[in-house]
């Protein structure tokens, strides 16, 4: 008795050698047919009479064929292979309607792909960080999550919940005195189409950043590449202004050169130290890889606000033993003393409540509403690809 492995086995080789089996079912019918045509023959029929009995008796040659089929080979395989068959050939008949649903394919697969890359990368790619499960962000229940440093700096010091609060904000500064490669102007290299770096007078680039507190690599629990990341200290204004290089842009634009580190680069006309490089393809709390990454303090210097932490985001890090409604009750307990103590600092209106949520790079993450946006974005994009 055959096996299972045996019986596949034996399957699949029917498949394989489909033509030949075939030609052989063929001959044995041939013989069959003729053997049953003689036997009436005998009887007395003319051959002409005999040979139709036998093929009445016997049944249609193409359904005893596919009869025989079912029987061996793989059939839904074949099926498959024969419905791609007729496709292309009714593709080809058709070229005008063939690029029409080729493009209306490609338009709509690749619309749904964008979409998706973005949404992940927004919301269901997890955060980059140490017990993410453990790192929260503070907004209000109205979904805003934006923070002054005075309130910020309030909560850090007073709360007992989180092992440490960090702020972060999004600035885009100007970047100039940093070699550009730039084509060259003529002669043997400019007709070879070599580009040299050279430094253009008054050339300036910009480049995102995202301004951080001291703590914020700590908080979340994230080292350096190469080099390290910033100090507690270097938030204070007598600190010397320094800043992390992302990875992304470290290659794209200083060709992964080691020499990077400790290097000075110019942003909105002030010196900046380069003390560390991030690691590869760090969003950290912000959607998408930035540029650089900046103290509060550094970016007060380069932008003359007179307030740092314009509209900033709040992360912590809960405590061993500390639940997220337990951080949550202190958090507004904290915010009512702070309206108390500090009338003049607080909102005007009716006071909103703040709420927790687990931190990741789509920004606000109050657990309460964040599930209609996800809904919504899906589908459209199930309806842009039904559509398509």
């Amino acid at each position: 008795m055959l096996t299972k492995l045996q019986y596949l086995m034996a399957r699949m080789g029917a498949f394989l050698r489909a033509g030949g089996m075939d030609r052989d079912f063929d001959e044995e019918l041939e013989t069959h047919l003729t053997m049953l045509a003689e036997e009436y023959t005998r009887r007395g029929m003319s051959a002409d009479e005999a040979r139709r009995a036998a093929r009445m008796e016997l049944g249609g040659r193409a359904q005893l064929r596919e009869a025989h089929r079912a029987t061996r080979g793989l059939p839904l395989v074949e099926g498959f292979f024969q419905d791609i068959r007729y496709a292309l050939r009714a593709l080809r008949k058709n070229p005008g309607f063939t690029a029409i649903a080729v493009l209306t394919l490609a338009v709509g697969i690749g619309v749904n792909t964008a979409v998706f890359t973005a949404y992940n990368a927004m919301a269901l790619r997890p955060l980059q960080a140490t017990e993410p499960e453990r790192v929260m962000q503070i907004s209000r229940s109205n979904r805003d999550p934006s923070f002054s440093y005075r309130d910020y700096t309030w909560y850090r010091e007073h709360n007992r919940s989180f092992t440490g609060l960090a702020a972060m904000e999004f600035e885009v500064f100007s970047m100039s005195g940093v070699s550009a490669a730039v084509p060259a102007g003529g002669g043997i290299v400019g007709a070879a189409g070599i580009e040299l770096p050279r430094v253009l007078p008054g050339a300036s680039e910009p480049v995102n950043a995202v301004v951080v507190s001291g703590n914020y690599f700590q908080v979340l629990g994230v080292e350096a590449a190469m080099g390290r990341t910033f100090l507690p200290e270097e938030d204070s204004p007598a600190a010397q202004p320094v800043l992390l290089v992302s990875n992304n842009f470290w290659k794209r634009r200083f060709a992964g050169d080691p020499g990077t580190l400790g290097r000075r680069l110019r942003l909105n006309g002030i010196d900046v130290t380069v003390i560390g490089i991030a690691p590869p393809d760090f969003t950290g709390t912000w959607a998408t890889v930035p540029d650089l990454w900046v103290p509060l303090v550094v970016e007060s210097r380069l932008t003359s606000r007179p307030e740092i932490l314009h509209r900033g985001r709040i992360y912590g890090r809960l405590r061993p033993g500390v639940s997220k409604r337990q951080a949550e009750a202190e958090m507004n307990a904290l915010a009512h003393e702070l309206r108390t103590e500090f009338p003049s600092r607080t909102q005007a209106g009716m006071p909103v409540p703040l709420v927790l949520g687990l931190a990741n790079t789509g920004g606000n993450t109050n657990d309460n509403n964040s599930v209609a946006g996800p809904l919504l974005m899906l589908g459209s994009v199930g309806l842009v690809l039904l559509i398509a």
